[in-house]
Parts: C-alpha cells; sequence; structure tokens
C-alpha cells in the first residue's frame, strides 16, 4: 500500500509512502518508506511479501560516482538493498529500477530521416542517460562486488 504524497512536479509518477505489511523485514524506519515511482513501489510490494526476501531497504546506499560528462564526483543512491535467502546461504543485493531504454545506447533510428529539432533533444537526452547511468552502475558493480552483493537492474521486463 502507498500513502500518496500529494501532487508531484509533472504529474507522470506516482509518488508516495510504502506502508509493507512485514515492517519487521524492513532495514530502517518501516514508517518512513519514500517511493520515487509505481514500479518502485511494485518492487517494494513485492520485497514485503515474498518468503525469500528476509531483510530490504529503499534508497540505503550512497555510491560515488565520477560523471562522464562532467568529470565530476557525483552520488548515486541506489534504489535498494535486500537480502535474499538462497541454497547457499543469504545473498545481499543491490537492486535498481530503471526502464530498458535508460541503460541501453540510445535508439540511431532517431537520427534516421528528417532531424527535427525534438528528435535530436531526445536523442541528446538518452544519450546523456545512458552515459551516467553507466558510470554509475558500474561504480555499483564494484561497490556491491566488494562486500560480497551482487548488482541487478530491474526493468519492465522483470516487474511486469
Amino acid at each position: 500500500m502507498i500513502k500518496n504524497l500529494g501532487p508531484n512536479r509533472n504529474g507522470a509518477f506516482k509518488q508516495g509512502y510504502f506502508c509493507p505489511q512485514h515492517a519487521e523485514k524492513y532495514i530502517g524506519d518501516p514508517n518512513k518508506i519514500i517511493m520515487r515511482s509505481s514500479w518502485e513501489s511494485r518492487f517494494a510490494s513485492w520485497c514485503d511479501l515474498h518468503p525469500k526476501i528476509k531483510r530490504w531497504s529503499s534508497e540505503p546506499i550512497e555510491i560515488p560516482y565520477i560523471s562522464p560528462l562532467d568529470s565530476k564526483k557525483h552520488r548515486y543512491y541506489v534504489d535498494f538493498y535486500m537480502e535474499v535467502e538462497k541454497q547457499e546461504g543469504v545473498q545481499g543485493y543491490l537492486v535498481e529500477i530503471k526502464p530498458n531504454m535508460q541503460f541501453q545506447p540510445p535508439d540511431q533510428k532517431l537520427l534516421e530521416g528528417n532531424r527535427t529539432l525534438p528528435k535530436m533533444k531526445r536523442y541528446n537526452w538518452q544519450l546523456k542517460t545512458y552515459i551516467v547511468n553507466k558510470a554509475k552502475f558500474e561504480s555499483a558493480v564494484i561497490f556491491a562486488k566488494t562486500r560480497g552483493w551482487k548488482f541487478v537492474i530491474a526493468d519492465e521486463n522483470f516487474l511486469f
């Protein structure tokens, strides 16, 4: 269940506070679980209800990374951490919730045909998003590996 935070900037995302059914599984204050999208809310519900997920948390970890766009140090807050019961023991995961198109190179077809300003802006936005996300995810993989965890991306193919 999600309690609405109220109107957001563009109205496109469902944001609010997530109310877990199994608060004892949440690492942190279960009354302050902020969801920044309906996809995150869906994943939080899955973590809350799945019997093999022993503990989980939302935006728990800050990972430093260097953006290739400005060569400056930035902070990346991975969407989720979860501990999953496996046959060989408990495995930690860092999980990012992202649409597939945000971690793939942009479609070159956007540049075909008539190159309008809106097409070029869309292509540039997709390219910048891809480049920054690639840097974030590379840092997250290293961060997770040094702790014996795994980094995964949950996209629409996983969530739906």
